[in-house]
């Protein structure tokens, strides 16, 4: 997204290990990274009204699947109430659109 011109902030949980894809891959570079829970939907609006995007992706999940069969009350409210939280905190002007569940929350706005 970012080589197509949008500028991205993303939204997400430190990463669990290190050495980790995000890190290794530099997926940081050249975007707003905010490390918070999508669960702290305060933080959520926050960032929201300072990223202004015009299309909000809610990608959240546990990205370790053995530790959501360990953890299926966080599991759950990472997957259905941040998504719940994400749903009812986009900006006014926001335009909607249909996202994909995957482990990050990204917010795009044309330059």
């Amino acid at each position: 997204m970012q080589r197509l011109g949008a500028e991205v902030t993303g939204y997400a949980l430190e990463p669990p290990t290190k050495p980790n894809l995000f890190d290794v891959a530099r997926v940081g570079t050249d975007m707003n990274s905010i490390i918070a829970d999508v669960r702290d939907l305060p933080r959520l609006q926050q960032a929201l009204h300072e990223a202004r995007p015009e299309i909000v992706l809610h990608l959240a999940a546990q990205p370790l699947v053995r530790y959501g069969y360990r953890n299926p009350v966080e599991t759950y409210a990472t997957n259905v109430m941040g998504d719940r939280a994400s749903a009812g905190s986009r900006p006014p002007d926001a335009r909607r659109a249909r996202g994909r569940h995957c482990h990050q929350r990204q917010m795009l706005r044309e330059p």
